[in-house]
């Protein structure tokens, strides 16, 4: 399994380069700080604006799954770590 954020299923080369910005090289960063935490900092450092979206897609890259697909408690688990 490859180790660079673009192995992950959603993040594209915006977002890859935000998460870079904010510590997150690599997919083990992701994955090591978690999607609530990588969001906060992407937010707290206005790279960008408040959007649940963002943190499900951030959250699906970490499971390799589709945020579309993510559970409702998933989703409600992910809002409420990134403490926004």
């Amino acid at each position: 399994m490859s180790n660079r954020v673009s192995s992950l299923p959603t993040p594209g080369p915006r977002c890859q380069d935000w998460l870079a910005a904010v510590g997150g090289h690599t997919a083990e960063d992701l994955r090591q700080s978690g999607a609530p935490i990588a969001y906060r900092e992407l937010v707290s450092k206005g790279m960008v604006k408040i959007h649940r979206m963002r943190l499900y897609a951030l959250g699906d890259a970490v499971l390799g799954e589709c945020c579309i697909i993510l559970s409702r408690d998933r989703k409600r688990q992910l809002e409420e770590e990134s403490e926004l």
